[in-house]
């Protein structure tokens, strides 16, 4: 595919609950829309730098991260991206978000600086925002940069009340131009009765909002455990079927399908 002229769709993959499936869910997705052709690029908001981490090992240590440039707009982004591999780039994550979190704490327009920075970003077609485990800073921005924000959820008790938490800020944020759209994705479920009836009750809850489930499968281990994502791992797998139909399902929602 050649350079995108147009506007990539932005997708923030978001929740305040720990072990979610943030990154996971955003790492498969980039590798399934890898296959298909289209370019990506993946920005890791979160301090702890879990994605920048799981895709480059010890050097993610000596990368400038995103924050930097949260902190310093003027500069741009030039010379951030790092590539992950043919078809999907990385702005890495580091504490320098936890920096620009406390020294922009009276700027009233810092939130936005995200949406402004990739305003000109017409290399990718689709961006990919990971967030950091809690409400704050680094969550708006991705919020307010986003078009479709994807909250994926375990089917504990409290990883419901988290998402709850998670979608009322959402709420708010859209008022202010932030993702208009959402999906509720069931993670690491199993066919077990408690997961197969919180299912239910999720479904009743969220209706056409909740996308089909990404199963508990030992294919996303091994996958991750090699930095891959399990469409390179295993094509066949559920989960990297899964991870398929969610792809199908953000770009209906790109496209007005749905």
């Amino acid at each position: 595919m050649g350079k995108n002229t147009s506007a990539p769709y932005l997708v923030a993959v978001a929740g305040r609950k720990g072990g979610a499936g943030k990154t996971t869910t955003a790492y498969n997705l980039a590798g399934t829309w890898r296959q298909r052709g289209r370019r990506v690029l993946l920005v890791d908001l979160d301090p702890q730098a879990s994605l920048t981490r799981l895709l480059f090992g010890e050097t993610a240590a000596s990368m400038e991260g995103i924050g930097s440039r949260i902190i310093a707009p003027a500069k741009g982004l030039d010379g951030l991206s790092q590539p992950v591999c043919d078809g999907i780039d990385l702005f890495p994550g580091d504490r320098a978000i936890e920096s620009a979190t406390f020294a922009l704490v009276d700027n009233p327009t810092a939130p936005f600086r995200l949406r402004k920075l990739l305003a000109p970003v017409c290399s990718y077609d689709i961006i990919v925002l990971d967030t950091p485990p809690h409400l704050g800073f680094a969550l708006n921005l991705a919020l307010l940069a986003a078009h479709l924000a994807i909250f994926p959820t375990r089917l504990m008790q409290q990883d419901v009340d988290a998402l709850s938490d998670t979608l009322d800020l959402r709420a708010e944020l859209e008022e202010l131009g932030g993702a208009a759209r959402y999906l509720v994705v069931p993670n690491e479920v199993r066919q077990d009765r408690n997961d197969q009836y919180q299912l239910r009750v999720l479904a009743e809850a969220f209706g056409p909002t909740l996308s089909a489930p990404i199963p508990h499968a030992v294919a996303i281990k091994y996958a991750l455990n090699q930095r891959r994502p399990v469409v390179d791992y295993d094509a066949r797998s559920a989960a990297a079927l899964a991870y398929a139909a969610l792809a199908d399902r953000v770009e209906a929602v790109r496209d007005g399908s749905i």
